[in-house]
């Protein structure tokens, strides 16, 4: 039964950029997982702990919240937010058990699945452009979600190369995969953090992997890839990424309108009496006369208050203990994309968290490790 457990969550990591119905309800990945957590449930023990405990809290604490406002608007849509919240957290508790019974089984099913995803994405991408637009969405429901699909599939992806002691040549091809989905979504927070990322480990990889000839190698390869693969896009969709990704940071300079506007963190300060109990997950344009807080902290401040978001920062800092320089990157690059978006619903962003602590747990991920690593790495299959 436990073939079928990996088999299920690598079927939802591959298809989890294929969005079929509207954003907020359930996807094709979602049901993979969901059968993924059932035969999972029939087949092994959930090890009681204080990870375990503060994700009841934390569920309890939601959907007291969220029922009261339901009940008082008479509206479901909080009801769903509940169910979002139990979802994400059921993926997390299963992927911590297997992980607990089985070690590094897991992360390899993991590793293998978010490659192959990325290359998907990467080879029907031409297919999939729309012409007349500078921001691609492919198969999600806007551009935003395939920016942080990339940004965290690059964070999973280099966190597992440390810690399963992959191959440097298929991780970085990879890594320029998700940072070309990146530059098609035009998503200028995924870009910034991505190039952040990019940055420091082809710097890390140069310094400490290659000699001077394979480094002017390196430097052609990757330009080349840049260059040609523009060109081939541009002759398939006459779409020019670059020219797009550098239009799209012009217009982002020449906005009037503050961040803390567009992003409607003055909503916080407008509805400071909510910040207590919190102001629920629903309906916010009828109540609030426009969409989301979009930021993963403090959205989640907002609809769930003190109480709740406290139990919150305590569980992400029981995952993120003790964290390495490596861990802290990867990190700061996704709380930095999550402040102007709110991307806590998406269960890779709970993955990348989780991957960070057992990776702190192993010591895969110290400085130590990942010198070595670098230095002399270990001869593993080609994936």
């Amino acid at each position: 039964m436990k073939r079928w457990i990996y088999i299920l969550i690598a079927l939802s990591i591959i298809t989890s950029p294929f969005y079929v119905i509207k954003s907020g309800l359930p996807q094709i990945s979602d049901f993979f997982l969901l059968i993924a957590f059932v035969l999972f449930i029939f087949n092994y023990r959930i090890k009681k702990n204080r990870i375990l405990l503060l994700i009841i809290i934390i569920i309890i604490l939601i959907s007291i919240t969220n029922l009261t406002w339901g009940i008082i608007y008479s509206n479901l849509a909080f009801v769903l937010s509940v169910i979002y919240y139990i979802f994400n957290f059921m993926f997390i508790v299963m992927i911590l058990n297997l992980y607990q019974y089985h070690k590094n089984e897991i992360l390899e099913i993991v590793y293998k699945a978010l490659i192959v995803s990325v290359i998907i994405q990467m080879l029907i991408s031409p297919f999939a452009m729309v012409t007349n637009t500078t921001r691609q969405t492919l198969f999600f429901n806007n551009p935003n979600q395939l920016g942080y699909y990339a940004l965290l599939s690059f964070s999973i992806i280099t966190l597992l190369y440390y810690i399963l002691k992959k191959s440097p040549y298929l991780y970085l091809t990879v890594s320029i995969m998700t940072t070309y989905l990146a530059l098609l979504s035009n998503s200028s927070a995924s870009l910034i953090a991505i190039s952040v990322m990019l940055i420091i480990q082809f710097i890390m990889l140069f310094v400490l992997r290659l000699n001077t000839h394979q480094k002017l190698i390196t430097i052609a390869f990757i330009a080349g890839i840049i260059l040609v693969g523009n060109t081939l896009i541009k002759d398939i969709t006459d779409i020019d990424i670059i020219q797009n990704t550098q239009q799209r940071f012009e217009s982002k300079s020449e906005k009037s309108q503050s961040v803390f506007e567009e992003r409607r963190y003055d909503r916080i300060l407008e509805n400071y009496e909510l910040l207590i109990f919190g102001a629920g997950e629903g309906i916010p344009i009828k109540r609030f006369g426009r969409g989301e807080i979009h930021s993963t902290l403090f959205s989640f401040l907002f609809n769930y208050g003190l109480i709740t978001t406290m139990f919150l920062l305590i569980l992400l800092l029981i995952f993120i203990k003790q964290p390495t320089v490596i861990a802290l990157i990867i990190l700061f690059a996704i709380h930095f994309y999550g402040l102007t978006h709110n991307g806590i619903r998406q269960p890779l962003f709970w993955l990348a968290t989780i991957i960070i602590y057992m990776g702190n747990e192993q010591g895969e991920l110290s400085i130590k490790s990942i010198i070595t690593h670098i230095s002399n790495p270990i001869k593993t299959k080609y994936i």
